[in-house]
């Protein structure tokens, strides 16, 4: 490959992050989307334990779906545990959701959702919506200045 091939190569690169960089971007009820899947996996936890399947089968089919959503509408599904500038965001979700899981579990009451349970609920919800909008702007970013991988 000689000089002018490389960037030939580099440019076409260039090329594809940006075109992938214009089919990334998500409404927010999409956003919205990660966080109800967020809620309802610490709802398992928070949830009397006869009830776990009830929130947590759903929110294992919610994922499902939201991949199945993005590859249908963009003709990708970008995973979050990617390297780039993206996995720290991803890491501090994932200690941030871990902690809502463990407080929610410590919270656990009988027969019913503990309010505690329940604000740990509306957190991950909060959390996986504000986190996946931020996720997307910083891979977009990413994208746009050649650095996607």
């Amino acid at each position: 490959m000689d000089d002018q091939q490389a960037r030939d190569a580099l440019a076409s690169i260039a090329a594809a992050q940006s075109q992938l960089a214009k089919t990334q971007t998500f409404p927010l009820w999409r956003h919205a989307a990660l966080g109800v899947v967020s809620a309802l996996l610490i709802a398992a936890i928070a949830a009397p334990q006869s009830y776990f399947a009830l929130f947590y089968i759903p929110s294992m089919a919610g994922i499902v779906w939201l991949v199945r959503y993005d590859r249908r509408t963009t003709g990708t599904f970008v995973n979050g545990w990617r390297w780039g500038r993206t996995l720290p965001v991803s890491l501090v979700l994932l200690a941030l959701l871990l902690g809502l899981v463990f407080f929610a579990h410590r919270t656990r009451a009988d027969g019913a959702f503990s309010s505690e349970g329940l604000l740990a609920i509306a957190a991950g919800f909060v959390l996986g919506t504000v986190f996946s909008m931020v996720w997307q702007r910083v891979y977009i970013e990413e994208l746009r200045q050649g650095g996607g991988q």
